[in-house]
């Protein structure tokens, strides 16, 4: 055995608090939207709330100035945020895009009627992934009730 005494350990100890274990770092993500415009930035795998924050909504300021960050998330999921009629508006989590969505327009229908998803992103610990970030555009639908077409906003598939 290798005696290390007092100035060993404490040399350890301050190697190991010197490198911490990425392993067990979080991605942090975020999503901010703009209720007025429909505007919206998203973030994904940043290293603090802090940065998730901050890029979510720089990201949505570029196009609109009443942005607000709407949904944080953390850890290995996705967020999804939905709007409604009228001020109707939610979010939800899920270990994928569609699963995050469904449970925002969830919520979204608790507080309101004719919710859809508007944007959803997702965390991962490698690399920006398979579901990375793919917010839903703005579509022309045939909206056979009023008889014309509509410009709303796309669902995603997934």
């Amino acid at each position: 055995m290798i005696p290390f005494g007092w100035p060993g350990v404490v040399g350890l100890l301050l190697l190991a608090l010197a490198f911490p274990r990425t392993a067990d770092a979080q991605p942090y993500g975020a999503i901010a939207y703009d209720e007025k415009t429909g505007s919206w930035g998203v973030s994904y795998n940043e290293t603090s709330q802090g940065r998730a924050n901050a890029q979510a909504l720089g990201e949505c300021r570029k196009h609109a100035k009443g942005c607000d960050v709407v949904v944080r998330f953390w850890g290995e999921l996705c967020a999804a945020y939905a709007t409604g009629a009228g001020s109707a508006a939610g979010w939800g989590t899920g270990d994928s895009h569609g699963v995050a969505e469904r449970n925002a327009v969830s919520a979204c229908s608790a507080k309101g009627k004719r919710c859809e998803p508007r944007v959803w992103s997702c965390n991962d610990r490698g690399t920006a992934g398979n579901e990375a970030f793919a917010p839903t555009k703005k579509c022309r639908y045939w909206d056979s009730a009023s008889q014309q077409y509509v410009t709303r906003f796309c669902s995603s598939t997934r």
